[in-house]
């Protein structure tokens, strides 16, 4: 998986709030401790049972940051009432339809049937175009979330076939999708830099 760009700041004001979040409840932890510290036995005992282990805790803001962090890339960031705040979609999951290929065959438009299969976190994200005979691995990708005509996923790709005959084994090309979130689809168009280009549209849906 590799990380992606997003068109807003919203990064930013994640780092941001889980940062002051942390020091709350750091505090919050600290404050706890006092209170419990009135009974010293519990603390004594404790304390030698860890020494006696050899283990040590050492907590700080920094490290709950990492953990609360760790679990808004993971999870928090996809769940509903978050998503409404930060507007970036999930993507994750198998979409599966139909790429029209400028490329004619036998004077007819090429339809292909495709499969894309998308595992996306907070910062990182994979897209894998499936086809009959070859397969299409993301190399850059961008999420445009401020764009007038809504969510656009934009990446640019490594194609790679399997049909040793087919004259062109691997090509670069490009695909800006959009996010229909009514109809949950991903609408948009394709472009390639394989002799002779070729370009064309994509409709797929989430399965």
């Amino acid at each position: 998986m590799n990380a992606y760009g997003l068109k807003s700041d919203i990064r930013e004001k994640v780092v941001i709030g889980i940062f002051i979040f942390s020091i709350i409840c750091m505090w919050l932890l600290g404050e706890w401790i006092n209170n419990i510290s009135a009974d010293t036995k519990i603390l004594n005992d404790l304390s030698n049972k860890i020494h006696y282990l050899g283990l040590g805790v050492s907590i700080s803001a920094y490290s709950l940051f990492g953990g609360f962090y760790w679990l808004f890339n993971n999870y928090l960031w996809k769940w509903k009432r978050f998503n409404l705040f930060l507007g970036v979609p999930d993507l994750n999951g198998t979409w599966e339809g139909i790429l029209i290929s400028s490329y004619k065959e036998n004077d007819e438009e090429k339809r292909i049937d495709m499969v894309l299969e998308i595992e996306q976190k907070w910062d990182t994200i994979k897209c894998l175009c499936k086809f009959p005979s070859s397969e299409s691995s993301s190399d850059i990708v961008c999420l445009d979330t401020v764009s007038s005509r809504g969510n656009i996923l934009k990446f640019t790709f490594t194609n790679n076939s399997y049909d040793l005959d087919c004259g062109c084994l691997d090509f670069a090309g490009y695909n800006e999708l959009r996010f229909d979130t009514k109809e949950d689809k991903l609408i948009g168009k394709y472009y390639t830099n394989r002799n002779p280009m070729t370009n064309g549209s994509i409709t797929l849906s989430r399965k």
